[in-house]
Order: C-alpha cells, then sequence, then structure tokens
C-alpha cells in the first residue's frame, strides 16, 4: 500500500523488501523471508489480500512467516482491510497458527467491509500491550474518530448489515472483475495481467507497450486522463516492482463502463505508438 512508504520514511525507520512480481502471482519468496528475518529486522508488514495486487498470501508462507516470528521475537503488522472481499478460495487466517498471538498485531477497516471509505473508520486486535499502548497513541494523533462513523458502524455490525451487503455485492465484484481482466486480453494481449481471486484491484504490467512509448508508468496516467478522461494510478507509487504497471479498480464501475475505459486506454496506446 503506497502510504506506507511515506510513513517509514517519515518514522526514519529502514523498509527491506522482497520483491513480488506478476510471475510468481505477486507472492513473496521463502528465501528472501529467510534472509530479511537473519538480517535483524523487527517487524514485518503483510497486506493480504494485497493493495495493489489483489494478491492472497500463499499460507505456506504466511506459516513461515509466524515461524520466524515466534522464533526471533518479530512483531508481524498484518493489514487484512480486504479479508471479506475474497472470491475463490478464503482469506489467510493468520492468527490460527501456533504462537500467532503473541506477535500479531491485525490491522482493519470498515471502508471495504460495509463501504464507508470517506468515514475513515478502522479498528486492531493484538496482544493486551500493544492494544493499550495504541489506544493512548490514538488519543495523540487524532483524540477519537468521529461519532458518526462509530455509530453507522456499530448497527451495521449488529443488524447483520455486513453481511447482507458483503452476499450483495461480491458476485457484482466477481463480475466486473472478470470483465476487466478479459477486456484486458483483449484490448491489450501484450500486457501482463492476472487475475486476482480477492480485493478490488488489477495490476496490469504495462511494460510492453511503455517501453516502446519510452514513457514512465507516471507520466503515462497523467496524459490518459487529460486526454481519455479514464483514471487508473501508476504502479511505482506503489514500490519500484510497480513500475510500468497500473493498478485498476473494477468494483465501482458497471462492467459496460469498464469494458469502455480499457478499450479507450488501448485507444490511447495507439494514438501515441503512431506519433
Amino acid at each position: 500500500y503506497s502510504v506506507y512508504w511515506g510513513l517509514l520514511k517519515y518514522l526514519g525507520l529502514k523498509p527491506v523488501t522482497c520483491s513480488q512480481t506478476i510471475e510468481t502471482g505477486f507472492q513473496p519468496s521463502e528465501e528472501c523471508i529467510e534472509k530479511a528475518f537473519d538480517e535483524g529486522i523487527k517487524a514485518v508488514l503483510l497486506a493480504s489480500p494485497d493493495n495493489p495486487t489483489s494478491r492472497v498470501i500463499d499460507k505456506k508462507i504466511a506459516k513461515l512467516l509466524i515461524d520466524l516470528a515466534v522464533e526471533k521475537n518479530v512483531w508481524i503488522i498484518y493489514d487484512e482491510a480486504y479479508k471479506h472481499i475474497v472470491y475463490e478460495g478464503e482469506h489467510v487466517w493468520i492468527q490460527k497458527f501456533s504462537g500467532a498471538s503473541e506477535v500479531v498485531i491485525s490491522v482493519n477497516s470498515f471502508s471495504k467491509d460495509i463501504a464507508i471509505p470517506g468515514f475513515r473508520l478502522g479498528y486492531l486486535y493484538g496482544p493486551k500491550e500493544v492494544v493499550f499502548h495504541a489506544t493512548k497513541l490514538k488519543g495523540y494523533l487524532s483524540i477519537t474518530s468521529p461519532v458518526p462513523s462509530q455509530l453507522f458502524a456499530l448497527v451495521a455490525l449488529r443488524n447483520g448489515i455486513k453481511e447482507r451487503y458483503l452476499k450483495e455485492v461480491l458476485p457484482i465484484y466477481k463480475s466486473r472483475r472478470d470483465a476487466a481482466y478479459e477486456a484486458f486480453r483483449k484490448y491489450l494481449p501484450e500486457a501482463k495481467v492476472w487475475k486476482p481471486n480477492a480485493s478490488m484491484y488489477l495490476f496490469p504490467d504495462m511494460s510492453p507497450y511503455l517501453e516502446k512509448l519510452r514513457m514512465d508508468d507516471i507520466t503515462f496516467t497523467y496524459k490518459l486522463a487529460e486526454s481519455k478522461a479514464v483514471v487508473m494510478l501508476p504502479g511505482s507509487i506503489f514500490g519500484k516492482e510497480g513500475k510500468n504497471h497500473l493498478r485498476v479498480t473494477f468494483v465501482t464501475q458497471e462492467e459496460k463502463r469498464l469494458v469502455r475505459g480499457i478499450e479507450l486506454l488501448s485507444e490511447f496506446v495507439e494514438e501515441l505508438e503512431r506519433k
């Protein structure tokens, strides 16, 4: 998630990353994880399902993370904001692994479960001492979350609104994912695109096109928005492995608009190639 890079820099922390590419389904390698632990990391930041790739972490890799974290006394901050937005398979509840309760801090949001992103309401759970100090820190940073958003979330949880909402929208999201994926394959056949089984995004690798155009993904997305009124996020804002990728949100638009947007993306590429 792009915001984490800025937070790490602001706090003066040194990130140690493990490459995650489309060729491996955006899964980090076991070798890289083991090396990072050997080098003495203090915490692991893991998002699953992920933003921007929509990848769900492999259970084998998740267990390795927990085993190493317990052995070496390392915190795992588990961002699972999209845990209920899963189309095939299931969310990986790493809290169930042996010893996980001692090292896992689960960070969550109501933005996706009940679709209130503008309310900016979240929650976390983990060891008591972590929750205690996080509560104090919350008081210093923002005092409290807006009361209306808290009341809305409370009603949604107590009255079964979350379950009813997810039951209704997940099939719609899935259909939109399929439409966007097939549109990329049809209109941009040279792009590398992976169909995720969760979350809200496609993260296609546009390198075959952008390299021919000699254009970076940030410049490309700005020009695309100006020329075709199609807005996608440049992948490089999510880290160096996102270079030449695009983050495409497929849940907020009807299928016809999604397909048309990707068709306009293809037209824009063709126009640039002719120049």
